[in-house]
């Protein structure tokens, strides 16, 4: 191998004139690589000012003994950092049992989904602006989001891009857009079952790391097939949703932290991009861990999907109350974004996207075809 320049280095002793990274991205690559446990990179034929064509390898048979290190203030800032006291808790709440009205033994009664959205930028003043009540039209800062309903199959998804990569020049809302753009496209497609969100959200975000949008946001993504009333889910981060039935909420999905309780986020910046271009599997590594849920729904069941901008300011209860004062799905996303916003714990955009379970008489639906 004349001729050809190896180092082996590790995350204590890396060398950013060879990467031509700045004191922040050396900083943030340190901790990747004691996060992701592989404390070995190998870099072959760097040239001195040549950083977007260095080989990179991982030794996957090398384990860290070491700790993680604690986040530094840059990694905070760039994740979001939030402190353990307004972190959410896996939440689920017991509803006494009632008869269960199954629609799939019933030829002409089918199910389907009632949605609707509502979201606010951080920072404005309400009334909710009328175009905020529509994904494409609405702004919702860095917050981004997208529904596919073909036939019985219903794909919903959400992403909150984080705020603090405007530090390195990434716009947040872009990524969190890219992102969601992408798992529209390929829903659209209809090539993914409703049971496979993690497949869809790993293809959009291999999609993204081609663009060479840089940035990170958490994504959380829903399908629901209306034949079987079955809900699968993905989660990475804290972008979640919550299930209501006759009035309480049952059920709130589990959120995801990173060592020093940051939200997990799928990532993509120059060290990582050039990993999946030497041959890296960067998107099973960050979906490895993934939180993957499946929940039978039921008949005027209410699925609230959302970013953390509405789950760290309205509690379940107040969740409850609202809904039961309005029977309007538009209304009540209103009214939660509305108390999120004027009664704000920690300000922050806001992207609410509701969904009821209801039913329609099979026979009229095929007569107005």
């Amino acid at each position: 191998m004349s001729g050809v320049n190896i180092q082996i280095i590790n995350s204590t002793n890396i060398d950013k004139n060879i990467y031509k990274l700045s004191a922040c991205d050396i900083r943030n690559l340190t901790y990747y690589l004691h996060v992701q446990s592989h404390p070995f990179i190998n870099i072959e034929n760097i040239g001195k000012n040549d950083q977007e064509n260095m080989s990179v390898g991982l030794d996957l048979n090398k384990k860290s003994t070491k700790n993680s290190q604690p986040l530094t203030d840059t990694y905070r800032i760039h994740h979001n950092y939030r402190p353990n006291s307004q972190r959410r808790r896996p939440y689920t709440k017991h509803v006494p049992d009632k008869p269960k009205i199954s629609l799939s033994l019933d030829p002409n009664r089918k199910l389907c989904l009632e949605i609707a959205t509502c979201g606010m930028k951080k920072n404005t003043r309400l009334p909710v602006p009328h175009k905020n009540f529509s994904l494409i039209d609405g702004c919702f800062g860095d917050d981004a989001g997208f529904i596919i309903q073909k036939d019985q199959r219903n794909f919903l998804g959400i992403s909150d891009g984080a705020g603090g990569n405007l530090m390195y020049g990434y716009n947040p809302r872009l990524f969190s857009e890219s992102l969601m753009r992408n798992c529209s496209d390929l829903a659209h497609t209809g090539k993914y079952c409703t049971s496979q969100p993690k497949r869809l959200l790993c293809h959009a975000f291999d999609r993204v790391q081609t663009e060479n949008c840089f940035g990170s946001a958490t994504a959380c993504v829903l399908g629901i097939d209306c034949t079987t009333g079955r809900l699968c889910s993905v989660n990475i981060g804290d972008s979640g949703f919550v299930i209501v039935r006759q009035g309480c909420v049952i059920y709130r999905s589990r959120s995801q932290a990173m060592d020093g309780d940051c939200p997990r986020q799928l990532d993509v910046y120059p060290w990582t991009a050039s990993l999946k271009g030497h041959g890296i599997n960067y998107t099973q590594i960050s979906s490895l861990d993934a939180i993957c849920d499946t929940f039978e729904l039921q008949l005027d069941d209410i699925i609230i999907l959302s970013t953390d901008g509405l789950f760290d300011n309205v509690p379940n209860f107040l969740i409850e109350k609202i809904l039961s004062q309005n029977h309007s799905l538009k209304k009540s996303a209103n009214d939660l974004v509305t108390r999120a916003v004027r009664y704000y714990v920690k300000p922050d955009d806001i992207l609410v996207i509701m969904a009821r379970i209801t039913s329609i008489n099979n026979s009229i639906s095929k007569q107005s075809k």
